[in-house]
């Protein structure tokens, strides 16, 4: 079994989202992640054009459209997408929106290549087997001057992976990759788990020349909100290419 056959099955046993009733209320949804709305700013991109990467059930996708951005949002999983269609119907926006399953590192298969005004994708380049296949994809094929790209990704020095050294590894580092796979999402099992410091996201995103970060926080530590800028779980990366 491939890499990304694993992944690809993971998702589809535990679609991103899922969680929730196709008509609740997005605005519910956000109370118990109160960072994402500001760092997408859907009101930002009215009649842009977005491209998620990793839309799940299409909970944030959908955020997009509403406020009047057109959007194309892709996944892995087809039982997340045949939720995020519904979710689109059920919402009056499906015409404002495209859909498509694929591998995020074969974009160009699913994914008309254009630019983009913006490029969002939360939380999922840390569970794809080569993110920087996938930036390249993004460089060559989908922005120009002045696309905005949003990313989170899971940060190395948090409490999340605090957690997981102490409760899960024994204070042994080199287990906590495999506590990640069984404990950082909802469901344990998830075949590919990274984490980034602040430096080795930078990094990552700027192997493409065009590729310049404007912005990273840390955010995300429920328990201690004053300490989220220092040890919060998610990275929220705000890059624009020059």
């Amino acid at each position: 079994m491939t890499e990304i056959t694993e992944v690809e099955n993971y998702w589809d046993a535990h679609p991103s989202g899922s969680q929730w009733d196709i008509s609740t209320d997005l605005v519910v949804r956000r109370t118990g992640q109160p960072e994402i709305l500001p760092f997408m700013s859907p009101w930002l991109w009215k009649g842009k054009r977005v491209l998620e990467l990793g839309c799940g059930t299409g909970i944030d996708a959908i955020d997009f459209a509403r406020y009047g951005a057109y959007v194309d949002a892709v996944d892995l999983s087809n039982k997340a997408l045949d939720v995020a269609g519904n979710r689109a119907h059920q919402s009056h926006l499906a015409s404002r929106m495209g859909f498509h399953q694929g591998n995020l590192e074969d974009l160009t298969r699913y994914v008309k290549p254009r630019p983009f005004d913006l490029i969002y994708s939360f939380g999922v380049l840390h569970h794809t087997p080569r993110p920087e296949r996938v930036l390249e994809l993004l460089d060559y094929y989908y922005v120009e001057r002045g696309t905005v790209l949003k990313i989170m990704l899971y940060h190395k020095y948090s409490w999340r992976v605090l957690s997981a050294l102490v409760r899960h590894s024994r204070f042994m580092w080199w287990r906590v990759g495999k506590a990640l796979q069984e404990h950082a999402e909802h469901q344990p099992g998830c075949p590919i788990v990274r984490t980034y410091s602040k430096r080795q996201a930078k990094k990552l995103i700027e192997c493409r020349p065009r590729f310049k970060v404007i912005d990273i926080k840390a955010r995300r530590f429920p328990l201690l909100p004053a300490l989220e800028g220092l040890f919060g779980w998610y990275l929220l990366i705000d890059v624009r290419v020059t």
